[in-house]
């Protein structure tokens, strides 16, 4: 879902499952949390997003989906639009602090997306509520919160 408020766009995949969650979306979610994570950890000042997107690239493959990047666009920065322009290999822009961002990896049957303001620090999602089930994921020594599937 893309939601504008005062002018400004907010970027959030949420998925509902009714019954047992198969065991391929099962192992998949917790991949693409992965993906999520490793994109949004690279999103720093200073980084531009062609990092961001080839960080991406090689995640999908450590994960063992490599060309899974190539079903839907990965994301970039948004705001004024659902996207300000999609990023791809070639977009040298350099990432800035106070820039957001809305990444969305996907691989098989499952997608994670996010809103995410860059800090100067740390990066904040924007669109966590903190009422949804979420995925913890070690990565980099820290635990990051990434949307889980609601199973009803």
């Amino acid at each position: 879902m893309c939601a504008r408020r005062h002018g400004l766009i907010a970027n959030v995949t949420r998925f509902v499952h009714f019954g047992e969650l198969p065991v391929e979306l099962r192992e998949n979610k917790e991949k693409c949390a992965y993906i999520d994570v490793r994109m949004n950890e690279a999103t720093r000042p200073g980084s531009k997003i062609s990092d961001v997107f080839n960080t991406a690239v090689a995640a999908y493959a450590q994960v063992g989906y490599p060309d899974d990047w190539r079903l839907l666009h990965q994301g970039g920065p948004t705001g004024y639009a659902s996207r300000e322009f999609l990023a791809t290999p070639d977009t040298h822009d350099v990432i800035q602090t106070n820039e957001v961002y809305a990444w969305n990896p996907a691989i098989r049957g499952i997608k994670s997306e996010d809103t995410v303001l860059v800090g100067e620090d740390e990066n904040t999602f924007l669109t966590q509520t903190g009422t949804w089930p979420y995925i913890s994921v070690d990565f980099a020594g820290k635990k990051v919160l990434r949307p889980d599937i609601l199973v009803r």
